[in-house]
């Protein structure tokens, strides 16, 4: 038998968000990876029309569901500031997961806005 535990909270959320992508009108063109940092297992979605790149999976220190949100990043990593502000949402909390990463691939992130935003810090 092969043990799914890891990825299938991930698993869930990506159903659901790929049930929404299916459905909107405006037909995002959205790619998906694989998302692994240590015992967080789960993917990450690129809108590289809107800048946005939405990772999610399981979080390492709980059940919750976390998900990253950022400009796209030719490495595909996270950055400090992703991961300072993260969101989580409790452990049962698919649709709720899955429309937030919907929301955050249907939202642009100005590559300028980005670059004020880390030089204020």
């Amino acid at each position: 038998m092969l043990n799914k535990y890891k990825i299938m909270k991930a698993q869930i959320v990506l159903d659901i968000l790929d049930e929404a992508l299916a459905n909107d009108d405006e037909k995002m063109d959205c790619y998906l990876q694989m998302y692994c940092n240590g015992r967080e297992q789960g993917y990450t979605v690129f809108n590289w029309d809107n800048n946005v790149m939405v990772s999610f999976s399981e979080n390492r220190n709980s059940d919750q569901i976390v998900v990253y949100v950022g400009p796209c990043n030719p490495l595909d990593t996270l950055s400090l500031e992703q991961f300072k502000n993260a969101k989580y949402f409790e452990c049962n909390a698919y649709p709720e997961a899955a429309n937030w990463v919907y929301q955050c691939l249907r939202t642009k992130i100005l590559k300028e806005e980005h670059k004020k935003t880390r030089k204020a810090r």
